[in-house]
């Protein structure tokens, strides 16, 4: 008995370990959707891990001290939209939204449409377009960007007359392992994107018709590292100043599947006897090969239950008598079904 408990948590880890290829389509349809962030502010020691195939990344021990909200809406009727003719989403952070275009080659950053000053939405511009993210991602998958982002701002009283402030950015990506990543709400197959960012930020002053460098330009080179899953959406991520070292933030995924299920995902999957007192747990309607993830109430995962079959019986293990967490995921990590289990004492 305790052999089959031993080998029906164990078993199922090992095809997460596989490596996974993110195409455009898993993103699905990037509108009328939100994906929230927590972010940890006080694990400032917090390691990105090592590259390669086959690593296990392990960030389940961070905290929710703060959350980010990224609402995905069409663009049309969105302030600054017409400037952005060939957008296909704007995503609002904030009190800013940015515009996005996809298509089955990448993922693209087109610009923002921001108040600055308080006197009006400014539309700022990536020109080119940063590439986000490029498909078919897959381990060794590589792309470089190089962008401005300028935005001029009248003033009220001059002098000066305008300032301007602009952005060179470049972005070296390559995705440099892969594996599985550890939260404390999931463990699931992810890609790492690895990105160094080199920025320098001027600005200048118009004065009497005549534009002049102000100070001295700001420059500065963060790496970021992009844990994605294959519903696109980062799982875990985090940015390192490159200058001192430090942790810029390190944020992780509280939406395990953002896009819209599909019409698959959409069957109704049971789990049963709930409450649940000895005896095998049913999983019923579930896609074969997905998973039963099981969680305690401070999001820890305690095991992840393979579901070969429509229909699977499943010894629990000893857990004590209480309410835990459980979410089905399908192959691509996307999320079936999720819920309260109530174990009850023998």
């Amino acid at each position: 008995m305790k052999m089959r408990i031993f080998l029906a948590c164990i078993l199922p880890i090992l095809p997460l370990q596989a490596q996974i290829t993110i195409e455009r389509y898993h993103l699905g349809i990037l509108t009328n959707i939100q994906h929230v962030m927590a972010e940890d502010t006080a694990h400032l020691a917090v390691s990105p891990g090592n590259p390669g195939p086959a690593q296990t990344w392990d960030f389940s021990t961070l905290a929710n001290h703060l959350q980010d909200t990224l609402q995905f809406m069409p663009p049309a009727g969105q302030p600054c939209a017409s400037d952005f003719p060939t957008a296909t989403f704007a995503l609002k952070i904030s009190d800013e939204i940015v515009y996005g275009k996809d298509d089955n080659n990448s993922l693209e950053f087109l610009g923002i449409c921001s108040d600055p000053l308080g006197t009006g939405n400014v539309a700022i511009k990536m020109l080119p377009p940063e590439r986000w993210m490029i498909f078919p991602l897959q381990f060794g998958s590589s792309w470089t960007d190089v962008s401005r982002l300028a935005v001029q701002i009248g003033t009220p009283s001059p002098p000066p007359d305008s300032i301007r402030v602009v952005s060179t950015v470049q972005r070296v990506n390559l995705v440099d392992g892969w594996g599985q990543v550890v939260t404390p709400l999931v463990t699931q197959p992810c890609l790492r994107v690895k990105t160094t960012i080199y920025q320098v930020d001027s600005v200048f002053i118009k004065v009497l018709g005549v534009w002049t460098l102000f100070g001295t330009p700001e420059v500065t080179e963060d790496t970021e590292y992009n844990y994605f899953p294959q519903n696109g959406f980062p799982a875990v991520s985090l940015s390192i100043n490159n200058t001192d070292g430090q942790l810029n933030f390190v944020k992780y995924s509280l939406t395990t599947n953002a896009s819209t299920p599909s019409e698959a995902l959409q069957a109704e999957v049971t789990v049963g006897p709930n409450p649940l007192q000895g005896g095998p747990l049913q999983v019923r309607g579930a896609t074969p090969g997905s998973r039963l993830m099981v969680y305690d109430m401070e999001g820890r995962c305690l095991g992840a239950f393979y579901l070969p079959a429509a229909e699977t019986y499943l010894e629990v293990p000893d857990w004590q008598a209480g309410v835990y967490l459980y979410r089905i995921v399908s192959e691509k990590a996307e999320t079936m079904q999720q819920g309260r289990l109530v174990l009850m004492g023998n």
